[in-house]
């Protein structure tokens, strides 16, 4: 597989991601050491200009590994399905070999490392005393790790990847049938426990962010409980209504264009509100640092935050109020 377009592609991308984040990191650690923000002589200004390169290359870098998140997934999703016999989607492809899913969930995961580097970075030039240099530089460090991770897991992913292998594709999930039919609401206690935990924490997370300027922290806690449970009780419970099937609990064929790739509505929001409730979270730990932006950025988080939720209470709910509960 290491001789197909699309991978030479993103191996090619990864690596140049990787090579640019070596000279970021090297260019760094003098602005770690030698940083100091009072001081007007020569090796300072340096230090400036060297922090405004390094910085330029870091946020290039993680804006497209953010996005190399979703290019790998349209690749498992369309590309891999066509090359892996039995594969019908991103599931099938991923789980051909042990390193599939480990990698998109380390690409998932990295991706709120890379929206907290991209942040403070935000807030830094945004001041002219450059508050938060050097602090910024050491999430560099972890940031390079999680880049050069997650090229050796997609070598290895694509490397042990058989295509004469036929791979066992488990998008499908029969259920048994009952008096009631495939479904209703409280289905089971499993199913029963996410969806009320979903819709509880939904109702609280979105109280707080309308009536609190405050208590981000406990923000974040809630927005942490509600993404989890939503994401659950979309597998679980409202995916089959998104695709009209009681028997379909596959969360990749959300993505595709015959259900108006729905899926990245869901995940984009799920990312947009953890975003949002981490960069809360910052400004609050920082506010003593930053000057007139903070109160009014914190506002503007606070209703990103707050419509992200709505949108992903009610966009599963009208899946289900669609089949009026039944298939």
């Amino acid at each position: 597989m290491l001789t197909d377009y699309w991978v030479i592609s993103l191996l090619l991308a990864q690596f140049c991601s990787l090579a640019l984040l070596t000279g970021a990191v090297l260019l760094s650690n003098q602005i770690i050491r030698k940083w100091s923000s009072g001081s007007f002589d020569e090796l300072q200004l340096q230090l400036e200009r060297r922090s405004y390169l390094v910085g330029s290359i870091v946020h290039f870098v993680l804006i497209f590994q953010i996005a190399s998140l979703f290019m790998f997934l349209n690749v498992a999703n369309h590309h891999l399905t066509e090359v892996i016999k039995g594969a019908m989607c991103a599931d099938g492809a991923l789980g051909v070999n042990t390193f599939g899913k480990n990698l998109l969930y380390l690409k998932m995961g990295s991706v709120l490392v890379y929206v907290i580097y991209l942040f403070l970075n935000y807030l830094d030039n945004s001041e002219p005393a450059y508050p938060l240099t050097p602090l910024k530089y050491w999430l560099i460090y972890p940031i390079f790790i999680l880049v050069a991770l997650d090229l050796i897991a997609m070598v290895l992913f694509f490397y042990n990847i058989e295509p004469d292998v036929i791979a066992t594709c488990c998008s499908v999930t029969f259920v048994a049938t009952g008096a009631k039919g495939y479904f209703s609401l409280f289905a089971s206690g499993f199913t029963n426990g996410w969806i009320t935990l979903f819709g509880v924490s939904g109702g609280i997370l979105v109280l707080l962010l309308f009536f609190s300027s405050r208590l981000h922290w406990l923000k974040l806690v809630i927005g942490s409980i509600f993404i989890t449970s939503a994401i659950l009780s979309l597998k679980y419970f409202f995916v089959k209504y998104i695709y009209g099937l009681p028997s379909h609990n596959c969360l990749y064929d959300i993505f595709w264009a015959k259900y108006y790739f729905v899926g990245y509505v869901f995940f984009g929001g799920y990312y947009t509100l953890a975003a949002s409730l981490i960069c809360l979270v910052l400004l609050q730990l920082f506010k003593k640092r930053l000057g007139d932006l903070h109160p009014q950025l914190m506002q503007k988080l606070r209703w990103i935050s707050f419509w992200a939720t709505l949108i992903l209470i009610f966009v599963p709910l009208a899946f289900w109020w669609h089949w009026d509960g039944n298939l």
